[in-house]
């Protein structure tokens, strides 16, 4: 006997209006993905603005190109990879990473965005053993408006400024160290005790930035202790072996070649100091770090061993921090507190070392007591703070 058949089901017609529009809203959202993705919106594909300067990473690991002018000002980078694994692609200036676009992948593009510094910035793709350069030039002006717009313009005088007193100082110093050199050839141990004194200051004004170049600063303001023999080793160099050699071994047998060798590393720090970009977010970040550094042992333990003379390298720093801090000054409408807070901060640095002065000279260090070495140094710890907080104002973030 024949089964009869299985009842159908009713046709029901909402369900199939449900599945049509499930259908349709699947069909609507692969086209807004593919619109999406050509728009840049999704990784993958980002917009990449018409006039955004080009870069490659190679598939040998290279930067395409590996020298580039670009203008200052506000611009964009489009980082392409041709390599055959992730790649990271960087900018820096003065040793510290302004800009990145870390680990793209092969194919992948990245759209990074940098306001430029008249300067040079130092290029790098990770895995090529070639540095590479790019120079921001300085936009010409045009009539009578000015080429700088929105906070470069706020800064352009003060860091013109600022420009300016780094190569004072640097022209200073070579002078300093020139006459040091006659003194020592001649043997005049006053005469090179005095100079060599006096070349410290411009050198200490400048170190807020100085120590961006840490390969230079190795050789020209490295302590004995760095080294393996301390004082005996032919490595120790710079202006602390020429302090050992005039104030703990009285005399300048041996120091001709060690300041014609500093003269040079000074002569390649202030050619590194003329390309810098002097960017205001770096500008307080190198403040705060020279301030740290005071703070975190140099102010307590000392590091002029055989001259005492710490006090003015000290202050030497501080007429360093000072010109910073006016460089920053047109900061005072973008975080008025903070700067405030900041000068506050730097005249107790300033009292703290006025109390360390008799008869209008600094004392010897080594007659410093360590609660007063403790308390300068915790004004410069308090002078970091405010420092470190105006650094993201600068910066735009």
């Amino acid at each position: 006997m024949p089964k009869p058949d299985a009842p159908r089901r009713p046709f029901n017609a909402s369900r199939r209006r449900l599945q049509i529009a499930a259908a349709a809203v699947f069909l609507l959202a692969v086209a807004a993905l593919a619109i999406l993705y050509a728009a840049g919106v999704i990784a993958g594909g980002p917009e990449v603005p018409d006039d955004a300067i080009p870069f490659a990473l190679a598939a040998d690991g290279g930067c395409e190109p590996d020298e580039v002018s670009a203008a200052a000002g506000r611009q964009d980078f489009a980082v392409v990879s041709r390599a055959r694994q992730a790649r990271s692609w960087r900018l820096s200036a003065g040793g510290l990473v302004v800009a990145e676009a870390a680990d793209v992948a092969p194919g992948e593009t990245r759209v990074v965005s940098l306001t430029l510094w008249p300067g040079d910035y130092g290029l790098a793709c990770e895995a090529s053993g070639k540095a590479g350069i790019l120079h921001a030039v300085a936009p010409k002006a045009s009539g009578d408006r000015p080429a700088e717009a929105g906070i470069e313009s706020a800064f352009a005088g003060s860091l013109a400024a600022y420009r300016t007193y780094l190569d004072r100082e640097g022209a200073s110093l070579s002078r300093e160290l020139e006459k040091l050199r006659r003194a020592v050839v001649a043997g005049n141990l006053a005469d090179a005790r005095t100079v060599f004194l006096a070349a410290r200051l411009p050198y200490d004004r400048l170190e807020p930035l100085a120590l961006r170049f840490p390969e230079l600063t190795a050789r020209i303001d490295a302590e004995a202790e760095a080294f393996d023999r301390h004082a005996a080793d032919p490595h120790f160099s710079g202006f602390h072996r020429i302090e050992y050699g005039l104030f703990a071994r009285n005399g300048t047998e041996g120091l001709a070649p060690v300041v014609a060798a500093l003269e040079g590393d000074v002569k390649a720090l202030r050619a590194k100091l003329k390309a810098l970009p002097l960017d205001p977010g770096m500008l307080v970040k190198s403040a705060a770090r020279i301030c740290d550094r005071l703070a975190a042992g140099q102010v307590v333990m000392g590091r002029d061993l055989y001259s005492k003379t710490d006090l003015a390298d000290i202050r030497g720093n501080v007429d360093g921090i000072d010109a910073i801090l006016s460089a920053l000054k047109p900061a005072e409408t973008l975080a008025p507190k903070r700067m405030r807070d900041a000068e506050a901060k730097r005249a107790a640095v300033d009292a703290a070392i006025a109390d360390l002065e008799a008869n209008g000279r600094f004392i010897s260090y080594d007659t410093v007591e360590y609660q007063d070495r403790g308390e300068l140094s915790f004004h410069f710890n308090a002078l970091a703070a405010p420092l470190d907080r105006l650094e993201p104002v600068l910066q735009g973030r």
